[in-house]
């Protein structure tokens, strides 16, 4: 089990995305169209010291399919190297009747999709998932969220990403293992570790980032918890209760476990 901890109290927003390393670094974060009910697009940022970041244009970068898979919305994208450019995977949703989408003709869900930046600085999307809800595998039965792509000193590609978006559940990490970034997977079905009760990441302890250096594993992750025990089910519209947002930290010595 990986060592944990809190790393920081104030509250957090919700994560947009994660910053490609290097120099420049780029960001892909999320474009609600505030007021607009449009579909959440991705926008792009960029700096050249990795702190203070500047739009790269008034456009989104990639926005939602019409009746796709992100019919209804694009969030939490991770861009990577790969392959000589930039790769990302992020989160789709389409939800009937969700903003404006009438229909989601490839099936509603919360899934993980990929996309590459092509030649001409589009970035152009994959036709097929990266990871979709199984209903055999407990926390992925609602879905998969924000997805963190990388690549071990094995060479193989690790997916570390959210489960347990059903109502009243806990929100959880998961792991799974892959020759490329998109796939296919061999999974671990089971969290890396489950939310303590009372603990500050009671209801949640997910939307993960990771580094990978010599023998060490670091994770830093969005903590979620239960109103300072007055709501232990997770289920904030009933308690009437605002949870507490936090970041955690765990770390866990290379290599891990197989999946």
């Amino acid at each position: 089990m990986p060592r944990r901890r809190r790393a920081a109290a104030a509250r957090v927003a919700r994560s947009c995305g994660r910053s490609g390393r290097g120099s420049p670094s780029i960001a892909i974060g999320q474009l609600d169209g505030e007021g607009t009910r449009d579909p959440a697009a991705l926008g792009s940022a960029r700096a050249s010291d990795g702190v203070a970041f500047a739009y790269v244009g008034s456009e989104p970068v990639m926005t939602a399919t019409p009746h796709g898979r992100d019919g209804s919305d694009i969030f939490s994208a991770h861009v990577f190297a790969y392959d000589g450019g930039l790769a990302a995977v992020y989160v789709g949703y389409c939800q009937a009747g969700y903003h404006r989408e009438t229909a989601c003709e490839q099936g509603e869900g919360i899934v993980l999709l990929g996309a590459s930046l092509g030649a001409g600085g589009t970035w152009e999307k994959r036709s097929e998932p990266v990871l979709t809800a199984r209903e055999d595998v407990a926390a992925m039965r609602h879905g998969v969220a924000e997805p963190a792509v990388i690549r071990g000193p094995d060479g193989r590609y690790y997916l570390f990403f959210t489960g347990g978006l059903g109502d009243s559940e806990p929100r959880v990490t998961l792991l799974a293992r892959g020759d490329g970034p998109f796939g296919p997977w061999e999974l671990r079905p089971e969290p890396l570790w489950m939310p303590e009760a009372g603990s500050f990441e009671a209801c949640g302890a997910f939307a993960p980032d990771v580094l990978i250096t010599d023998d060490r594993v670091q994770m830093w992750y969005l903590a979620l918890d239960d109103c300072a025990g007055a709501c232990p089910g997770c289920d904030f519209a009933a308690c009437g209760c605002e949870p507490v947002y936090s970041i955690g930290y765990a770390e866990s010595s290379w290599p891990l476990v197989s999946p």
